[in-house]
């Protein structure tokens, strides 16, 4: 079965897709009418954008149509591994165990059992990757992240039966931005204890700003991040050929972000204070947490894809006297171009991330003993990955910059007064097993992998001429 479609943008991607009759009936799935292949622009943050999906399908593999996903599934679990039907869909009841469904828009998934219920079908699932489904074929797509045209807020009303509101995914116009937690659209707010973790995301005319704060009033600590990305050109190039991806090419050009971290840290005994663990690591137990991100789905020809932006924080103090504080900022800006191309197994990066002169994070230290701490933002963190934002998946393809500052002070007791500052930003890109999206290739996959574009270091003196400390 050979499905092929040219897309210039992906609000009514399914429109534009066309199947023959018998490649239809080898699928067990419905007949998209043809139609135009310019559709209307998304009011999301995808803009001028060109995709090519053209694939041959395996014979297991079966197309669910949108309308399917708006009208005929009834829940979802919220591990994405059970799904129920009404029986009203003949393409539904051709599932069957062994079969891989492709939902438009929701989900790819192999077909463990399919259980008859009443007036419904339900259908259990298990993990499946992308060449489970497709055998040869070529999925591209090149786009202009345009943070201005998103609409803040949840999707548009939809009056179907469908309890997870997968209409707002089969037709990505909003960004996913709503949570139950303190805050409006676009904001996130949890309290882990002893931490207060707030993360709220604002789209302005050519950037996303990103304003992060971490607390903990136990031991009177607190780290903020506040900055930016502006838009940028993301392209994805995907070539399968016998149920194999032998090219995987993922780009990002035009990136442009900065960063100010600010952070207090006090104590009036002596000793270690509580760590502020890394997000990533909290990430694997509170699921709450997974909400702290700018999610956009969009599609491929039926596959969903999502683009996500998120942040994370890592804060590690220690005293040696009583009644110390400690206070600082850093500001760290890039730009530049990075991503990298898998070809037949080998992994090459590319592009070119440039700064200007980093300046020497500033520093209030009252202490009369020594001090050490560590700081680190991964700001921002962006992936692209094949699924929505409604199951957890890995891995993704991701690009990053991480800038972690570390200090070590002698105290005014010391022989000889000192402070040395060590800065180092890096800028990474690579495939990721640890993510909340799906994946290329399916969680089994051995394929991961981390490249560094860009890292630059600085250690010296906090003061010009002043004495550094032993490290």
């Amino acid at each position: 079965m050979r499905a092929r479609c040219l897309l210039l943008a992906l609000s009514l991607p399914l429109a534009s897709c066309k199947k023959s009759p018998a490649s239809t009936a080898a699928a067990g799935a419905s007949t998209a009418p043809a139609a135009s292949t310019t559709a209307p622009a998304s009011r999301g943050p995808l803009k001028n954008i060109a995709s090519v999906y053209d694939v041959t399908y395996t014979p297991e593999t079966v197309v669910l149509s949108a309308d399917i996903a708006q009208h005929h599934l009834k829940t979802a679990s919220a591990d994405g591994a059970t799904f129920t039907f009404d029986a009203a869909s003949s393409d539904v009841r051709a599932l069957k165990p062994g079969s891989v469904m492709l939902l438009t828009g929701v989900a790819l998934r192999r077909v463990t059992q399919v259980q008859p219920l009443g007036d419904s079908i339900v259908v259990a699932t298990g993990d499946a990757e992308i060449t489970d489904a497709i055998k040869d074929g070529t999925i591209q797509a090149q786009a202009s992240v345009d943070f201005g045209s998103v609409v803040m807020g949840p999707g548009p009303a939809h009056t179907g039966r469908d309890p997870l509101d997968i209409f707002s995914l089969v037709t990505p116009a909003y960004a996913d931005t709503t949570t139950t937690t303190v805050g409006g659209p676009g904001s996130f707010s949890v309290k882990i204890d002893p931490f207060q973790y707030s993360v709220k995301f604002t789209a302005a005319a050519d950037r996303l700003n990103i304003d992060m704060a971490i607390q903990n009033t136990v031991d009177n600590m607190s780290v903020t991040s506040s900055g930016y990305l502006k838009n940028y050109q993301a392209v994805v190039n995907i070539l399968i050929k016998d149920k194999t991806i032998t090219k995987l090419d993922f780009q990002n050009s035009g990136l442009d972000g900065e960063m100010v971290v600010n952070w207090t840290a006090a104590t009036v005994v002596a000793g270690p204070l509580t760590k502020i663990a890394s997000w990533s690591d909290l990430l694997k137990k509170y699921q709450p947490l997974r909400q702290a991100a700018f999610t956009f789905p969009f599609l491929i020809g039926p596959i969903p894809f999502s683009i996500k932006f998120s942040t994370g924080i890592t804060f590690t103090p220690a005293f040696t006297s009583k009644n110390s504080i400690c206070k600082g900022s850093m500001t760290v800006h890039y730009s530049g171009s990075g991503g990298f191309t898998v070809n037949n197994g080998n992994v090459q990066s590319s592009g070119q991330i440039t700064q200007p002169t980093q300046a020497n994070p500033k520093t209030q230290i009252l202490s009369l003993g020594p001090i050490g701490f560590t700081v680190a933002v991964e700001f921002p963190r962006a992936e692209l990955g094949m699924g929505t934002n409604l199951f957890t998946f890995s891995p993704t393809a991701y690009v990053n910059a991480i800038s972690s500052f570390g200090l070590v002070y002698g105290g005014p007791a010391a022989m000889l007064p000192c402070e040395t500052h060590i800065l180092d930003v890096t800028v990474n890109t690579g495939i990721s097993a640890a993510s909340t999206m799906a994946s290329f290739f399916g969680t089994a996959s051995k394929l991961t992998f981390a490249k560094q574009l860009y890292d630059r270091n600085y250690k010296g003196p906090a003061a010009p001429g002043g004495m550094m400390c032993p490290t």
